[in-house]
């Protein structure tokens, strides 16, 4: 494993309310980059260590620490709501 993934209180609660179909995406995208570190990723500008898997109508919000290989997941929305 590339990534060890800790997920917030928030992330988890926003998990929890999609559809078994998008969480499926999600746990997807999430394991693929955890095993290899590819994924539609991308820094968030103004924020400092903070990035975005795109997956596809949802966002996760990361925050990534390269010394210790731990990405944090902070949120789980979908891309209107993932920004604000």
């Amino acid at each position: 494993m590339i990534w060890h993934l800790v997920w917030s209180a928030r992330a988890l609660k926003d998990i929890d309310r999609l559809t078994p179909k998008n969480q499926d995406l999600v746990m997807a995208a999430l394991g693929r980059f955890a095993e290899t570190g590819y994924g539609d990723l991308q820094r968030l500008h103004g924020v400092e260590r903070e990035y975005r898997l795109r997956t596809g109508d949802y966002r996760v919000r990361l925050t990534l620490d390269f010394s210790g290989r731990n990405a944090d997941v902070l949120r789980v929305a979908h891309r209107r709501e993932a920004y604000r």
